[in-house]
């Protein structure tokens, strides 16, 4: 299973790194010490409890046989590539990100989309110790509830011609993974988890998304690359989250999933602190529940958009390299949701209003 990661994500992930000026295939440089998180609690409601799962040998079997496709990263801001790119801030930005759309050359960019997808939540505790429902999280089930059928969600129909109501939430589970180390997730990690939730589920095609959360206190790192989500590490820190696909051949067909670190996480640089993969309006309010939403938003409209990237799709990209989430990504907010119980999220870029936009 390792190996199958290595030769999948080096090579996707050299790619990437070369597109955002990062390092390349190198022995991964893990974190030495886990960072101290906030206690994570429950918000508002008692969370639902999901059945809790152990992964199987038929899980661990049908792992070995994943094959991954390239993973898309979302950058965290202090290491944002894109920082500097020109962005779109009013309507009539000459930038379009339709599909097809030929990339420098690079492609025909024609791209598969989701005109509908349910979405279901994987959640990992390592050892079973804690973390089993949403709760670490702040609230995902919620917001994916309150996504559907929004004006918000009827942005993405622009590029997937899907209603809005058509994204919906579909159920979640807790998985007790023995973690080999000390708190880092690698791609094998990876694997055997969602092996595990496609067991329990049953469900693939890009009809579908699987979105792993992975609780607080844990890394993750692309095998082979000093590439992670590391906010204790900030050498190694490369990502808040990523999409990407899997195909499997027992099913004859892919799976598409999300990586969801923890978002509450902080960092300390020249003394001071800050919020590792939040959203940094000041009009946002913080905590857990706003930036996960957050990050999770910007997955799974990507997901939605462009879920199986591949040289002969490369899909909804601009000249940047740059996905519809990336465009907006960690300054433009929009309300999912009404009231206190609103959740405060980046907005994405509308190629038919050519800003960045929450409709």
């Amino acid at each position: 299973m390792r190996n199958t990661f290595i030769a999948r994500y080096g090579v996707a992930l050299i790619a990437a790194a070369i597109l955002a000026a990062c390092s390349g295939n190198q022995s991964v440089t893990p974190p030495t010490t886990p960072f101290s998180p906030q206690a994570a609690r429950p918000i508002g409601n008692a969370a639902h409890q999901p059945q809790v799962i152990t992964v199987t040998g038929e899980n661990l079997a049908l792992a070995r046989t994943l094959r991954f496709g390239k993973p898309r990263i979302m950058y965290p801001p202090f290491k944002n590539p894109f920082a500097n790119a020109v962005r779109p801030q009013t309507p009539g930005y000459p930038m379009d990100m339709s599909c097809p759309f030929p990339i420098g050359g690079y492609s025909s960019g024609t791209c598969t989309t989701m005109p509908s997808a349910t979405a279901y939540n994987v959640y990992v505790s390592p050892n079973g110790k804690k973390c089993t429902n949403e709760s670490c999280w702040g609230q995902p089930e919620e917001f994916l509830k309150k996504l559907t059928g929004t004006k918000f969600a009827g942005l993405i129909t622009q590029y997937t011609g899907g209603p809005a109501s058509g994204y919906t939430y579909g159920g979640s589970v807790a998985v007790n993974y023995p973690l080999n180390y000390v708190h880092v997730i690698y791609g094998n990690d990876i694997g055997n988890i969602l092996a595990a939730a496609i067991g329990h589920f049953g469900q693939a095609g890009v009809t579908n998304e699987y979105h792993l959360f992975l609780p607080p206190g844990y890394d993750t790192c692309f095998d082979e690359t000093n590439v992670c989500y590391s906010p204790d590490n900030l050498a190694s820190f490369g990502f808040c989250a990523y999409h990407s696909f899997a195909y499997v051949p027992a099913l004859k067909n892919y799976v598409v999933f999300s990586i969801e670190p923890w978002a509450g996480a902080k960092y300390t640089y020249k003394g001071h602190k800050y919020w590792a993969c939040a959203n940094s309006s000041p009009t946002a309010p913080p905590g857990t529940r706003n930036f996960q939403a957050s990050v999770l938003a910007h997955e799974a409209f990507e997901s939605w958009s462009d879920p199986i990237q591949t040289p002969a799709a490369s899909g909804n990209l601009n000249y940047y390299g740059m996905e519809i989430g990336d465009v907006c990504a960690y300054r433009f907010f929009t309300n999912v949701g009404s009231g206190s119980n609103a959740f405060n999220v980046q907005t994405m870029y509308s190629n038919a209003a050519h800003a960045c936009n929450n409709k």
